[in-house]
């Protein structure tokens, strides 16, 4: 009974990392991380109902003790009370379905961690797990160099981000490259190592991911120094000396270091001679826009972190610090972050100096072990060297970005594989009369855990299918009322994830109108009106998050001008909410200008449009307001200034030609669609539609002979259009 249990644990150990980073469901919202946490954490309840009953019984199981074991728990300790301790508890526990990294989810990696401590004990055990984990991103790398075979641009494989896969293959080409060095001869084993290895290494070069080529030459640099200096001159390594490869490993690391000087020095002059892969490299700077917003993230972080210094705002928590300490500058990119994109900020910010102190005592045992255990011959150098070379690989590309579930299950595997104890013994039953306790232990724990289970699992992704199939009834034009219903049928499972399953609903609406979509106004207003009624329950069941009370404030706006400019007036209301759980998000006061705007309130349209540009002159968005708000109200000075300005810049000015043709000022739509016409990134049809609608448009103004000249471009741009060209010149 007992051998039968613990096998089987060690089969379902063995297939975590094999299933979890293969497994994907376009079926449901975040098909990449939904499901792999859905069934991470199926399996790791499965064996836990095996597992705590031998660990209770038999003494054998319950050797956890060394330094690593230690060190990790504290972290998790940590986690606990500081996600007990933080402004949204109920976030930091269950996470939402994007991310599903709550506490729950740590949870089960530190019982995954405990597991693998106490079943994967010997040698034998361990190297089927990692060779398997390996099988598994060789397997993924060789679908993302097919992606990149049949079409251009970053490879995302199975893991459905480009950056979040490097992250995992980092981890992956290290272990493979530990497996590889520890061969004394290059035989078989270190053939499938070393395709192994090449391939995981050219999938993560096709990922493009800066982070996780700074990882990788970082890790491989401090293998490098490791070698140089603390391997033996004395023997061998797949066949070659290690003099030889000691002096070779010496000329690689210098010519790395000058490269890598020149590239930091003279990154522009390098750039056509570099590989697509390594050319975002070249293209980073301080002004670069994603460098840029990094480090303003971080800077919003260290504002947060320093208001909660001990505990922090507990994790899952990171966007309601972002969203009270908002800087104004990060106008320019994406509007909502979750994560500092930095591992320090990341868990400083969400679990204060106690998180921070206890992952470095962490980090800190792994190191101090892997070095005593090589020099107690426990482990070998490549191994210990690998090793510490992953960790500080791992580390400097968490500067960049942030964990996902599939590179947290190969790291707490890692830091279960320091803290193990490995032998070659097998383990010996002590007392086969404990084999009816054991079952009777199993039988409970399944009774006990299976509601929970449906709960935590089942019922979450019952919830994200039904609520899908609604978005996509929504999307493919099946009806509104079958769609609310399959929304509210998501909603019926009561799950954390209700406040996602409302916002894709709000966020349907906002992409259908924005992509020009048409419905009859009884349709549109049912939907606008369910979308408010969805974001009043978000509200409710999350007060802190200042995106509902935004998403609440647009609908209204859109409402007001649809239907009725009463609408206004609730839009007003939730932006003046929004504002004060985020006073400096440029966003809000465009908000409130236009909801202004729609009750007649001219002048207060203006101070808020003024505000906006005064704390970011270069917002497009306010500029395109300001401009629009002056051709509406007749204020031909303010008009020109924003005109000049946008068109100076360079931006696109598609809303201010649709404000002129809107107040019937034909000839000035005229004038900005010609502007848009030069624009030198244009496709031949594309240039040729925009000259019919600049042939339309003259037509309008009453200048017959412009709209000829525009009407023969057309055909110059796409002879196809003939018969289409010959009718307009007709009706001249």
């Amino acid at each position: 009974m007992v051998k039968v249990f613990s096998r089987t644990i060690q089969y379902i150990l063995i297939a975590i990392p094999v299933l979890i980073p293969l497994v994907f469901w376009q079926e449901v919202f975040f098909p990449y991380t939904f499901p792999k946490t859905i069934l991470f954490r199926t399996l790791i309840e499965i064996a836990f109902v095996l597992w705590l009953p031998l660990v209770i019984f038999i003494s054998r199981y319950r050797r956890l003790y060394s330094f690593p074991a230690i060190s990790v728990s504290v972290f998790f300790g940590v986690l606990v009370i500081t996600s007990l301790t933080g402004v949204d508890v109920f976030k930091s526990i269950w996470s939402d379905f994007e991310r599903m990294l709550g506490l729950w989810t740590y949870v089960h990696l530190f019982v995954f961690f405990l597991m693998l401590v106490t079943m994967m004990r010997s040698i034998r055990d361990w190297n089927r797990l990692l060779v398997t984990s390996i099988t598994a991103a060789s397997l993924i790398s060789i679908i993302g160099i097919g992606e990149a075979v049949i079409s251009e641009g970053r490879i995302i494989a199975t893991i459905g981000n480009a950056a979040f896969l490097s992250s995992y293959l980092l981890l992956h080409v290290f272990l493979s490259l530990m497996l590889l060095l520890n061969e004394e001869r290059f035989n078989y084993k270190a053939g499938f190592f070393a395709l192994s290895t090449g391939m995981i290494g050219v999938a993560l070069f096709l990922t493009e991911a800066r982070a996780g080529l700074i990882g990788l030459f970082g890790g491989l640099v401090v293998l490098s120094v490791l070698f140089l200096i603390f391997s033996e001159t004395d023997g061998q390594t797949l066949s070659i000396p290690h003099k030889v490869g000691k002096r070779i490993g010496g000329i690689l690391l210098g010519l790395f270091t000058v490269m890598s000087v020149f590239f930091i020095l003279f990154p522009k002059s390098i750039s056509p001679y570099v590989p697509n892969q390594l050319r975002r490299f070249t293209d980073v700077s301080l002004a670069e826009r994603t460098a840029e917003g990094r480090f303003l993230t971080w800077r919003v972080a260290w504002e947060g972190w320093q208001e909660r210094g001990i505990t922090g705002w507990g994790i899952e928590n990171f966007n309601i610090l972002f969203n009270a300490h908002y800087d104004e500058r990060l106008f320019r990119q994406e509007p909502w972050f979750d994560r500092a994109h930095n591992i320090i900020f990341d868990i400083g910010s969400s679990t204060g100096i106690l998180g921070i102190f206890s992952y470095m005592i962490l980090l800190g045992s792994m190191f101090f072990t892997l070095y005593r255990k090589w020099r107690n011959n426990m482990y070998t150098f490549w191994t210990s060297a690998v090793l510490a070379a992953l960790l500080g690989g791992y580390v400097l590309q968490n500067m960049f970005t942030f964990d996902t579930i599939t590179t947290l299950i190969p790291l707490w595997m890692i830091f279960a594989f320091v803290a193990v104890s490995l032998h070659d013994e097998k383990y010996v039953i002590e007392d086969k009369q404990k084999n009816k306790l054991i079952l009777g232990g199993v039988v409970l724990l399944s009774v006990v855990l299976i509601p929970g289970w449906y709960y935590v699992n089942a019922a979450p992704m019952h919830a994200n299918r039904a609520a899908h199939i609604g978005w996509e009834t929504l999307r493919l034009g099946g009806g509104d009322e079958e769609a609310i219903q399959l929304f509210n049928k998501g909603l019926s499972y009561k799950t954390h994830g209700d406040v996602d399953i409302r916002r894709f609903f709000a966020e349907y609406v906002f992409e259908f109108l924005k992509q020009g979509g048409v419905r009859p106004d009884e349709s549109l207003f049912r939907l606008m009106t369910q979308a408010n009624e969805y974001m009043d329950e978000n509200i409710r069941a999350d007060p802190q998050n200042v995106k509902w009370y935004i998403y609440q404030g647009e609908l209204y706006n859109l409402m007001a001008v649809r239907f009725d400019s009463s609408y206004a007036l609730l839009a007003e209301e939730f932006y003046l909410k929004a504002r004060a759980l985020s006073s400096a998000r440029p966003q809000i006061y465009l908000g409130l200008a236009e909801a202004y705007k729609r009750q007649g309130r001219i002048e207060e349209t203006w101070q808020e449009l003024d505000t906006v540009l005064e704390k970011v002159p270069a917002f497009l968005a306010a500029h395109e307001a300001a401009g629009i708000t002056a051709i509406e109200t007749e204020n031909r000075e303010r008009e020109e200034q924003e005109v000049e300005w946008i068109i100076t810049n360079g931006h696109e000015a598609g809303s201010l030609r649709d404000a002129y043709f809107l107040a019937e000022r034909y000839g000035d739509a005229a004038r900005i669609q010609e502007y848009i016409i030069h624009d030198d990134d244009l496709l031949r049809k594309d240039r040729a539609t925009l000259y019919a609608q600049l042939a339309a448009l003259y037509n309008l103004a009453g200048e017959k002979d412009k709209a000829r000249q525009a009407a023969y471009a057309v055909l110059e741009f796409d002879p196809m259009r003939k018969d289409e060209v010959e009718a307009f010149l007709n009706t001249l």
